[in-house]
């Protein structure tokens, strides 16, 4: 079972395009088309776990819950993983000095 409202709104959140998630999934486009339109009912299994992995869904979320913008489960990509990983490691080996550091360096990626 799938969600396709929550891989829309994750689409959106992520800003993908439904190529950006054919080429992430492995899946066909026309597939992909397919899925998001409404027009396969019942993909293979495989196929969406590829397209959930494709959207950072790897936990089961409601859409209501999503949009809420909180749950007892988080949806991260990997790439939010291995920032979340390091920003651990820092806390643990620089604890509040290491958190005003991080704080400081995102205030000055974010001004630009």
């Amino acid at each position: 079972m799938y969600n396709l409202e929550l891989w829309k709104l994750r689409k959106k959140h992520l800003k993908l395009t439904l190529e950006d998630i054919a080429e992430r999934s492995g899946i066909g486009i026309s597939t992909i088309k397919d899925i998001f339109r409404g027009a396969t009912y019942a993909p293979r299994i495989d196929t969406v776990k590829a397209i959930e992995k494709a959207l950072g869904i790897d936990e089961c979320i409601s859409a209501e819950e999503y949009k809420k913008g909180f749950s007892d489960r988080m949806i991260v990509t990997d790439d939010e993983k291995e920032i979340l990983n390091k920003v651990r490691a820092v806390l643990e080996k620089h604890g509040e000095q290491g958190k005003t550091l991080l704080i400081e360096y995102c205030n000055v990626l974010l001004k630009k």
